[in-house]
């Protein structure tokens, strides 16, 4: 009986087939669960991958952020120091010049006018680190240093009138000048409203001077300057100053080899042309009409109406109580001059040689329109000035 089953079984194909089949499929179950478990493991290892990678980089960004947080704040504390430095050195200086200035009586006589030399000159230093320092400073604190430098200044000159011997007056008479005398012309009025006033610049019983310190009281001149007779501006360590006042009409040709400062005031219908460098400040006050072409570390510009500025400057120049003024570049001047068949050469060295490069690029070359408008102190531009065509 079993062996008639068996023969059944052997001689009958479909058994066999159905068993090779269900080995088949029994296999291929195995083969997929074998393929799906790894399946489930390797999405497992891509998606830990993928979570180790984005927890390392949030944490790598995070580290980058704290650095540069931290590098800011190092940064910021950086200039808040250098700024308080520079302020409590300036305060420390003006306290010194009006303790000395207190005890000015106690000086001797004779050393009296080095006391006030020394005072002038600490005062001209307080201006250099201001003008150097401008880049870090606010314009509030600019306004506030310049503002109290010249309340200083007003202090030495009342106490040097005061204190200083008069001088002996001169018996000799002064030769009348005929053609000299000073005209009555629109002076510009002290005081934030621009006014046209009918004040002359000049007193006319005083003789026009043209020194090496000071141009004053000219009409309808053309002046080089230095004087042919002063041989002066050959020591490179000596101080010069120069004064320009109260002229009228007049073209003032600046050919010396540099000066320290350059104070110009009441001027009218002038145009002042400097072919060597102010290696200091330009202080400008009370003029109208009139044409300025300078080269300077520091220019600053008091109650002036309808002026033209082709400068070259290493600091922001400074405006204040001023009204249709007009800027453009040193270079630009000499440019339409050229154009108009006014060939004027320049010898750049003169400039060089004080750190004025006017030939090349530099963070210096765009300053002439960076204008800081003390009574203008909204985010659009002041109306009080433009950039020259």
């Amino acid at each position: 009986m079993n062996v008639n089953n068996n023969n059944n079984n052997k001689n009958n194909p479909n058994n066999n087939n159905k068993a090779h089949d269900n080995d088949v499929d029994l296999n291929r179950s195995n083969n997929d669960d074998n393929f799906n478990n790894n399946s489930i493991k390797e999405s497992k290892l891509t998606t830990f991958k993928k979570q180790f990678h984005e927890l390392e980089q949030q944490r790598l960004q995070s580290k980058l952020e704290k650095r540069k947080i931290s590098n800011e704040e190092q940064i910021d504390q950086s200039s808040t120091t250098t700024t308080s430095e520079i302020l409590r050195l300036i305060n420390n200086m003006s306290n010194e010049i009006e303790e000395r200035l207190n005890q000015i009586l106690s000086v001797d006589k004779e050393k009296i006018k080095s006391e006030f030399d020394l005072l002038e000159e600490k005062l001209s230093d307080i201006n250099s680190i201001t003008t150097l320092n401008s880049h870090i400073l606010t314009q509030y604190d600019i306004k506030s240093i310049l503002d109290n430098i010249e309340n200083l200044k007003r202090q030495i000159e009342k106490s040097k009138e005061k204190n200083l011997p008069k001088q002996k007056l001169s018996l000799t008479r002064k030769k009348p000048t005929a053609n000299k005398a000073s005209p009555t012309i629109t002076n510009v009025s002290l005081s934030n409203n621009i006014e046209d006033t009918n004040t002359p610049i000049t007193n006319p019983d005083k003789e026009p001077i043209f020194s090496s310190s000071l141009i004053s009281g000219f009409n309808n001149e053309t002046l080089h300057y230095p004087p042919k007779e002063n041989n002066i501006n050959n020591n490179e360590n000596s101080i010069n100053d120069l004064l320009i006042s109260n002229l009228n009409n007049c073209k003032i040709y600046l050919d010396m080899k540099f000066l320290t400062a350059l104070k110009i005031n009441n001027l009218n219908n002038c145009t002042i042309i400097g072919y060597s460098p102010i290696d200091g400040s330009i202080f400008i006050d009370s003029c109208k009409e009139s044409t300025f072409v300078l080269v300077s570390r520091q220019l600053r510009i008091h109650y002036c109406l309808n002026c033209q500025f082709n400068i070259f400057v290493k600091s922001n120049p400074i405006i204040e109580g001023c009204k249709e003024m007009k800027f453009s570049s040193f270079n630009s001047y000499f440019k339409q001059q050229e154009s108009e068949g006014n060939n004027q050469q320049i010898d750049y060295s003169r400039f060089s040689n004080y750190s004025f490069d006017l030939e090349n690029n530099n963070i210096d070359t765009d300053k002439w329109k960076m204008v800081n408008d003390f009574d203008w102190l909204q985010s659009r531009p002041s109306p009080n000035w433009s950039i020259l065509n």
